[in-house]
């Protein structure tokens, strides 16, 4: 057998797993889409593992904008599932809603703050100026006792 002969044989070979890669990646997109985006799901009915998946989505940006485009989907059909609750005048869903939709408005659960705090006011004194500190907050103390 020649060398070239190897070689071409080499290359189907390796024409044939780009192939069965490519028709993975299209399967596992259609499964996504099928599961609302679970990828063990779409990975076990693909043939595949998670790991393949999580490879491809850092390795190929047309994969990666399929399997987000996706998302996008599975975010738009929740949206709707929850708004067909607030419409419905289901108050679980209007306090969910007003937490999320309405943040700015002072409906969520906590309140964003920025900005810069000095949590120890103390770290640049002295011990010096620390003793000093401590014996006037004692005078004080003595005094509202």
């Amino acid at each position: 057998m020649k060398f070239g002969t190897i070689k071409r044989k080499g290359m189907l070979e390796e024409k044939k797993e780009q192939e069965r890669t490519r028709i993975a990646k299209n399967t596992m997109a259609k499964n996504m889409e099928l599961t609302l985006g679970i990828v063990t799901t779409a990975a076990k009915k693909t043939g595949i593992s998670a790991e393949s998946h999580r490879l491809w989505m850092r390795d190929d940006s047309e994969y990666r904008n399929k399997i987000k485009a996706i998302k996008m989907m599975k975010q738009d059909f929740v949206e709707s599932k929850l708004m067909e609750k607030v419409e419905e005048g289901d108050i679980s869903a209007v306090i969910f809603a007003s937490k999320t939709v309405n943040r700015d408005r002072g409906y969520a659960d906590k309140v964003e703050l920025s900005g810069t705090v000095n949590v120890n006011q103390f770290s640049n004194l002295s011990d010096e100026e620390l003793d000093a500190k401590i014996a006037k907050l004692k005078l004080l103390s003595d005094q509202e006792a």
